[in-house]
């Protein structure tokens, strides 16, 4: 039995940070998540190293391991599996610190940008402890995982799907965490975000960033959600069978 929590616009950025947080063990998590660090000493600058996470263990982008991993303490026995979708969501909450720059490179935001607006990479931006919106769900979470890293290794092997309208373009103004740090409307804050989440998860030698979760962008379709959902990825992220759904990021048309 599949549970899909499929949310969009404002809503679209909690189900990303659902489907980061939920403790709950319907989550199928991969084949579970063995936490062995690679190596990051090869092909990467200090920078990018220092935040280069996992290889994958088998083609496809998943993890896989011999041991069972905890997920929030609770080892998963339910027959229901959960999902979800994320479509066009206003913001997302990062791996790390590293933000797109102005001059298109990965990296931690220079000191002067980061003192303007020191909670960019707190929650509900980021897993770092601290900031301005007190989440005791999200501390729960983490602790229960057994820290960032773990919370991070578990978000991987979900099955997690966003959607992008490529006519989603409308300038968006709020918060600094957003505007500052993310891009300046929807479908480039996902593009962001998603390039980001794989390089992350990239290989230790500089190779592409891995198909972790799948992302798909729906040609002439705004900031509409009734349009995305009845797109045929919008239906394939609803419908389609988990773990066997495409992975990686692609274009759709629809009209």
């Amino acid at each position: 039995m599949l549970f899909v929590l499929a949310v969009t616009q404002a809503g679209g950025q909690f189900a990303q940070r659902w489907a980061l947080t939920s403790t709950s063990p319907a989550w199928r998590d991969g084949a579970k998540v063995d936490p062995v660090e690679a190596e990051l000493t090869i092909g990467t600058n200090a920078t990018a190293a220092k935040y280069r996470r996992r290889t994958p263990s088998r083609p496809g982008g998943r993890f896989s391991s011999k041991n069972s991993h905890r997920n929030g303490g609770v080892q998963s026995t339910s027959t229901a599996t959960l999902s979800a979708v994320a479509a066009n969501p206003r913001s997302y909450a990062y791996p790390d610190p590293r933000r797109y720059l102005p001059d298109g490179t990965l990296a931690v935001p220079p000191p002067d940008a980061v003192s303007s607006c020191p909670g960019y990479d707190q929650w509900e931006w980021g897993l770092q402890p601290g900031g301005p919106v007190l989440a005791p769900y999200k501390d729960r979470s983490v602790v229960a995982k057994g820290g960032i890293e773990s919370t991070l290794d578990l978000f991987a092997g979900r099955d997690v799907a966003y959607l992008g309208g490529v006519d989603d373009v409308l300038p968006l103004k709020g918060s600094c965490e957003d505007d500052d740090f993310q891009g300046p409307n929807r479908l480039e804050r996902g593009r962001r975000y998603y390039s980001a989440l794989r390089e992350h998860f990239s290989s230790p030698d500089g190779g592409e960033g891995m198909n972790v979760h799948r992302r798909q962008e729906v040609a002439n379709v705004p900031h509409d959600h009734a349009l995305m959902f009845q797109s045929p990825p919008g239906v394939e992220a609803l419908m389609g069978a988990p773990r066997e759904r495409s992975v990686g990021s692609t274009e759709v048309a629809y009209n």
